[in-house]
């Protein structure tokens, strides 16, 4: 058994979860993990960025894995996003990408976005495809979960872009389809059998009223 979590963003003091999963969970980790000082911000946009990585403290124990494919993962460049994966590597904690992680021999997850031209990830239709038939092939009883970082924030319903982007995911091979972004709860659909949480909203997020970097003075 797997646990979800929405999306995760450590960027406040004294945070703390009440839930602690009792299984073996993912999140979407919508944060770099480093030191502001030491990076270069994406200007014009809210970045977010903490040191903080207290995961078992926080959940009681390490998570499985966690997605890096969202439109907060280059807030501070490249270095940004390198510096978090090898953060999350010297935790052991699994990575979840454009290329397949297995958590056990037979469940196979994904990540991809689907913003439009918002952040470095592009949803790419051939490639993806290509991707789960390879998986399918490999192992036909291979069960793949697909997260997406799409869909309109703050927004109650799945747009019809998500369902479109879903219902094909689930035409090519995912055997669930998790959704962050939104940063509240959308529906869940059962789609031939299988099922697409669209959103999950927001796991533990801090607040980002705090001091941001939008133009080169830091306003």
């Amino acid at each position: 058994m797997i646990t979800f979590l929405g999306d995760v963003a450590l960027i406040s003091n004294g945070m703390k979860s009440e839930y602690k999963p009792q299984h073996p969970f993912v999140f979407n980790c919508e944060y770099v993990i480093g030191n502001r000082s030491d990076l270069s911000p994406t200007l014009n946009k809210i970045n977010l960025c903490s040191s903080n990585m207290n995961f078992t403290e926080i959940f009681g124990s390490t998570p499985a894995a966690v997605s890096v494919i969202n439109n907060h993962a280059y807030d501070y460049g490249t270095t940004g996003f390198e510096m978090t994966i090898s953060k999350l590597k010297n935790q052991k904690i699994g990575i979840l990408s454009q290329s397949p992680f297995y958590l056990n021999d037979n469940c196979c997850l994904l990540a991809y976005m689907d913003l439009g031209n918002d952040g470095q990830f592009c949803f790419d239709y051939d490639a993806v495809g290509a991707e789960l038939h390879g998986i399918k092939q490999c192992n036909n009883a291979t069960r793949i979960v697909v997260q997406m970082h799409w869909g309109i924030e703050n927004h109650p319903s799945a747009s019809s872009r998500q369902r479109e982007v879903g219902h094909w995911l689930v035409d090519h091979g995912a055997d669930l389809v998790i959704g962050h972004h939104p940063h509240c709860v959308q529906p869940i659909e059962q789609y031939k059998g299988k099922y697409i949480c669209y959103s999950l909203g927001n796991g533990l997020f801090g607040n980002i009223n705090q001091p941001s970097h939008f133009d080169n003075g830091g306003n």
